[in-house]
């Protein structure tokens, strides 16, 4: 608990009037538009370099699990897409915002399968019973 408050605190400091938040709904999009503006850095930067998974979680930060502190090693013109699954907090306000929207049908069949085909299910019942679900729902 302390090492995520730890996080929120260093992302909360480290965000910078300049810098994007990308913010979803889980399961609605987030990591696709991620791997596009990775891409795009890579095109510009890197002479076109393949963007795996942690070359994009090592560029494109999420508030609360990567260090916003650390310096942005890319171009001033880059600005910095910090990732979020949050609601609105009052230190998103003055920061352009992209808010992905998605169907909400098939986020929640999308989160459903992610939820319950993983080796260990966080969710175990059945589609009906998660719609509604307080933890996972909607």
């Amino acid at each position: 608990m302390l090492q995520k408050i730890i996080r929120y605190g260093q992302g909360i400091l480290g965000l910078q009037k300049q810098d994007i938040i990308l913010s979803s709904f889980p399961k609605s999009g987030n990591t696709w538009v991620r791997f596009f503006f990775c891409n795009l850095i890579s095109i510009c930067e890197w002479d076109g370099k393949t963007v795996d998974f942690t070359t994009l979680n090592n560029t494109m930060p999420e508030l609360g699990i990567d260090n916003l502190l650390k310096p942005w090693d890319h171009d001033e013109l880059i600005p910095i897409i910090v990732k979020t699954h949050k609601n609105f907090l009052s230190i998103f306000k003055g920061h352009k915002v992209i808010f992905l929207l998605r169907d909400p049908r098939d986020v929640m069949v999308s989160r459903y399968k992610y939820l319950t085909e993983r080796p260990k299910p966080s969710f175990a019942g059945s589609f009906p019973e998660f719609i509604p679900d307080r933890k996972f729902g909607l």
